[in-house]
Parts: C-alpha cells; structure tokens; sequence
C-alpha cells in the first residue's frame, strides 16, 4: 500500500502555521530560560504579545487561504476556522499554566482575529493561478 504525500506537500505551510500557532511558547521559555529571555525581548509587555498574536494569525490566516483559495468566497467559514484555532490555542496556554479564564484571553482573541482580517483583506481578491 502507497501513501499518496501530494496533499501532505501541497498543505505542509500550513500545516507548519497551525502547529507553531498552538504551540505554548510560554511554557517552551519556561522549559528553556535563554527562549524566554528571547521571547521577553520579542515582545515586551502587553503591546508586543498583542502584536505577536496579530502577527502570528495574520501568518496563519494567510497560509490557510493560500492552501484552500475557496475561503476567500467564504469568509465566514475563514473566520470560524481562525475563532476556531484561537480558541484551542489559548486552551493549550491555559492548561500549562493551570489558571481559570480571564480577561487576557479575550483580548488575544480580539488580536488573532485583526490578524487573521488583515490577512483577509490582503488576499480576498488574490488572482487564481
């Protein structure tokens, strides 16, 4: 029995933006003190982890319309996938960090989803090849 790798090939952009997307980078400095130094440096303070979440998304936003161009048809599909990975990435960051909801979480959703409208926005009427 042959795998077919084609689709693999064709999606690992955003197969690689999903998993850096959910991957608790805070734990990770945690675990490795020199990455957190980095991390801190990145983004300082509350401005800079909102840009890093408008940045990230706007990443993954943009891979996943570039793999699957019929999104840009359907933005509400787009925007419940993008909810849909902000929501299981701040689970994940939750569940490391072993605290209740609270107000942050909110707000980094706000910022994935500016990201991921950006990316919209930019490649909406993106020419089909």
């Amino acid at each position: 029995m042959t795998m077919n790798l084609r689709p693999i090939i064709r999606y690992w952009p955003l197969i690689l933006m999903i998993i850096l997307g959910l991957f608790p980078f805070g734990w990770f400095g945690e675990l490795w003190p020199r990455f957190g130094v980095l991390l801190g440096i990145m983004f300082p303070g509350v401005f800079g982890h909102a840009i890093g979440h408008t940045c990230m998304f706007f990443l993954i936003g943009g891979a996943l319309l570039l793999a699957f161009p019929a999104l840009c048809k359907r933005p509400i599909v787009f925007f419940g996938m993008m909810v849909l990975i902000g929501l299981c990435q701040e689970t994940f960051q939750l569940a490391y960090k072993q605290r209740p909801l609270e107000f942050d979480e909110f707000r980094d959703l706000i910022t994935d989803m500016i990201g991921s409208g950006i990316a919209y926005l930019c490649l909406r009427h993106r020419p089909r090849t």
